[in-house]
């Protein structure tokens, strides 16, 4: 994804091993894989490490710390990493499913800008677009090509490659979370592949949701709710900060072990902000059936720091009616490296989803 746009700032070689690196609003999360025996991915190292809040709060700091930190996590993991495979997250990221004409993809290159202006929020002309063709539909009688387009401002993937640099790393590759989520998926669950699966990434300000089926995104739809809306949601009711609001979210859950007010209003506030990203995530579904799509979605997977909330899979699986499942972005990666604290990766692999994705392109072939 966006080959063609690095080829004009200079792609780094992979020389001294590449990185997986996911810049988030409240944390980085990095790893590097290689190839074991057999073909078996690797992991050579990997990090997580908050952003603290004052610099979320402030851009004017938030770039310098950002570059110190990637920097102290590529040492505290051990990484050799000279270049990274990225991602861009950010509000003006457009992914969505769109119809295009039945022409061939060379054809749809030269009028793919006139074809997706409608749904691009700035301007066509300073938007980098790909898109991947997903298949045939019939629409009122007329035949047309199901297609999933990304449009993402220049400036924004200029600005992101510089910030980077400063860390010491060239960009091997850029990217979007759901074609990351989907290569750690693959890698993981390669017994999943026939059936249409959801992958759900909760953000701290966005949720992403992919349906998955033969190893494609054959759906996508970003929602405007995340991790902040069950934050927010307990610190109004408790009437605490969002530090100790978040710490609640996870200390309490929705399967609290003690029955304190304290305790049942937190379960109450995430249960009401759940509800909300799950009514979204039901229509989501709906249009992905009516997307010409007759395959049933047959399991859930959670990935963010939301996973981690006890009880978050049972209280998916009763509201959606589909078996739902904790993201395992490490279930099939040899973690054994003596230098990992895999107690510590246990605790964050959901977290990691992105970042092991990215990882993987840099030895999947």
């Amino acid at each position: 994804m966006f080959d063609k746009l690095l080829s004009k700032f200079g792609v780094a070689s992979m020389e001294g091993g590449v990185l997986g690196l996911d810049i988030g609003k409240t944390s980085i999360k990095i790893a590097q894989i290689s190839k074991g025996k057999k073909g078996k991915p690797v992991l050579v190292g990997a990090d997580l490490l908050d952003i603290p809040m004052e610099a979320q709060r402030d851009e004017a700091i938030r770039e310098e710390l950002i570059v110190d930190i990637i920097k102290g996590a590529i040492k505290k993991a051990g990484t050799d990493a000279k270049s990274a495979i990225t991602i861009i997250s950010d509000p003006s990221v457009v992914v969505r499913n769109i119809e295009l004409p039945d022409m061939s993809k060379k054809d749809l290159k030269e009028i793919i800008k006139w074809q997706v202006g409608e749904y691009i929020p700035f301007d066509v002309e300073d938007a980098i677009i790909d898109f991947a063709i997903l298949g045939d539909k019939i629409s009122d009688g007329e035949k047309k090509q199901k297609a999933l387009m990304i449009a993402v401002p220049r400036s924004l993937v200029e600005n992101h490659m510089e910030l980077v640099a400063k860390a010491g790393l060239s960009i091997q590759v850029i990217e979007v979370i759901p074609t990351a989520l989907l290569r750690a998926f693959v890698v993981n669950y390669p017994k999943q592949l026939d059936n249409a699966v959801a992958l759900i990434d909760i953000g701290i300000s966005n949720t992403n949701l992919s349906v998955i089926l033969e190893q494609k995104i054959v759906f996508h739809r970003s929602l405007d709710l995340g991790a902040n809306n069950i934050i927010q949601a307990i610190a109004r009711k408790l009437r605490v900060d969002l530090g100790t609001a978040r710490n609640f979210s996870h200390q309490y859950g929705l399967l609290p072990t003690i029955e304190t007010d304290e305790a049942l209003t937190t379960k109450k506030a995430i249960s009401n902000a759940l509800n909300e990203i799950i009514k979204e995530i039901s229509r989501s579904f709906e249009f992905f059936h009516s997307f010409a799509y007759a395959s049933d979605i047959r399991t859930v997977y959670i990935s963010g720091g939301c996973a981690k909330i006890t009880g978050i899979t049972d209280f998916f699986k009763d509201k959606l009616r589909i078996p739902t499942k904790e993201f395992n972005p490490l279930r099939k990666i040899n973690t054994s490296n003596w230098k990992i604290d895999t107690t510590f990766l246990q605790e964050v692999a959901p977290r990691l989803a992105v970042g092991i994705g990215l990882a993987l392109r840099g030895v999947m072939k």
